[in-house]
């Protein structure tokens, strides 16, 4: 039998239960640290996001210290934007996100910054989304006329059984565009605002004048005090005739075409039309309809149709279904009566009226483009009242030049091809009765005029459709 010592020790029942407890009670201590609010996985959890915020910072501020080597010591906003899509992808970059002409403000995925011209960087914290990019995002099909705001507070009016398209921009400086959402054979069409007045980008403040211009040609046309004005500065002419390339050049508001044989011999302005007035005649406020409403839509695209004409149509048949969408082919083979009436019936019965581009409407849609002129690089040096066709071959692209080559693309806030691919017809006339319809667009300048016979046809001839709300 072995023998124990007296003084050999041992745990004790009352000991082990005390010692259990204050076990207990350590783990019941290290839980609440752990999972309680400000506990440390709530800390850990809290320093990730915070991590995020300080990962989206030096981003920001190393895309800044870029464009700043790149720009030579200047930024500017191709050296910015460039920049940016170096640092956080040319998917992160784009017309929603990043805008302004110095200073900059870009929409990261926590916070919006501003970038002042100096390099200086201060942020705004998350901002609620705007009426405008709420609509875009849920893919909003408006049932009755209604009223949106972009981020900068500029208002865009959108039509019933309209919606904002996936690719437009969020402010109205960027291209707003909207798509038909019925269930009509337009379904699909989409139209780019023109705004009117104010318009509001960062803390910049622009004025677009709803008028009819030429385009300071930066050689001869001068200001009321004998400056030389510079190469496309716009010239407001009012309803007063244009003098031009061919001929003097008044708005024509009828599709009445006086004729004699085949040989066009000009329009008679018989009547004003709905959508003329609302260019042109004030209202007691002063305003025009345009005006009040604070702008007005064209088509994106030139004229398109699912059933191109390979020809001038013979007789009195059916024309095809006009449409603006980016994949249908663009409508010629039309005389200007013939693309007065397609306008004009592409949307009846609604609360807003369709028409065909009117000398107003195209004129201020160039100075708008002018203003807040969103192409890159060498494009952009050339003011786009003085840009030529993009695509020089001999014949048109039949599907518009979205879909050519990108060095071939006539793309600005979002609107394609008014400087390039067709000439189109206008409801502007001139005094030259065997050729008085007036063609704007492609040729040697943007914002010059063209004469043409009326009810003649060619392949290198289409329209525009444009929207009164």
């Amino acid at each position: 039998m072995k023998n124990f010592k007296k003084d050999a020790k041992g745990i004790t029942l009352l000991a082990l239960v005390v010692t259990i407890i204050i076990l207990i009670i350590l783990a019941t201590v290290s839980v609440n640290i752990l999972v309680m609010d400000n506990g440390l996985i709530q800390k850990a959890t809290g320093t990730g996001e915070l991590a995020k915020d300080v990962t989206e910072d030096e981003h920001l501020k190393l895309a800044v210290a870029d464009a700043l080597i790149t720009g030579a010591g200047k930024l500017s906003t191709d050296n910015v934007k460039n920049a940016l899509k170096s640092e956080f992808g040319e998917e992160k970059v784009t017309d929603a996100t990043f805008s302004g002409e110095g200073p900059w403000t870009f929409k990261g995925e926590r916070k919006d910054y501003t970038i002042e011209t100096t390099g200086k960087i201060t942020t705004g914290g998350t901002t609620e989304k705007s009426t405008l990019e709420k609509a875009k995002d849920d893919k909003t099909v408006f049932n009755e006329k209604t009223t949106v705001e972009d981020k900068y507070g500029n208002k865009v009016v959108v039509p019933e059984n309209f919606k904002i398209a996936d690719d437009s921009a969020t402010d109205v400086t960027g291209g707003v565009v909207i798509e038909d959402a019925s269930e009509e054979p337009t379904k699909g069409s989409q139209f780019v605002w023109i705004p009117v007045g104010e318009v509001k980008k960062g803390t910049e403040t622009k004025t677009i004048t709803l008028n009819r211009y030429t385009f300071a040609d930066g050689e001869t046309d001068k200001d009321g005090s004998g400056n030389l004005l510079e190469k496309g500065t716009p010239i407001g002419k009012g309803d007063a005739g244009i003098p031009s390339r061919y001929m003097m050049y008044k708005p024509l508001v009828t599709e009445t075409l006086i004729h004699n044989g085949n040989s066009s011999v000009g329009y008679n302005e018989v009547a004003d039309t709905e959508v003329y007035n609302a260019f042109t005649s004030k209202t007691e406020e002063g305003k025009t309809k345009v005006e009040k409403a604070g702008g007005y839509y064209i088509g994106r695209y030139e004229a398109r149709t699912p059933s191109p004409l390979s020809a001038k149509p013979s007789g009195e048949i059916p024309l095809p279904q006009l449409t603006e969408k980016a994949n249908d082919s663009v409508y010629n083979w039309v005389t200007q009566p013939q693309a007065s009436k397609l306008c004009r019936n592409m949307y009846l019965g609604k609360t807003f009226t369709s028409d065909l581009m009117n000398s107003y409407a195209w004129d201020t849609a160039i100075v708008y483009l002018q203003t807040f002129d969103d192409r890159e690089g060498e494009a952009k040096e050339t003011p786009y009242s003085y840009q030529t066709s993009l695509n020089t071959g001999s014949n048109p692209a039949p599907k518009g030049t979205n879909n050519l080559e990108a060095t071939e693309r006539d793309k600005i806030c979002n609107i394609w091809d008014m400087a390039s691919n067709c000439l189109e017809l206008t409801t502007e006339t001139g005094n030259d009765h065997n050729s008085s319809c007036t063609q704007r667009g492609v040729g040697n300048e943007l914002g010059l005029r063209f004469s043409f016979p009326a009810n003649s046809t060619s392949s290198t001839t289409t329209f525009r459709p444009l929207l009164v709300v």
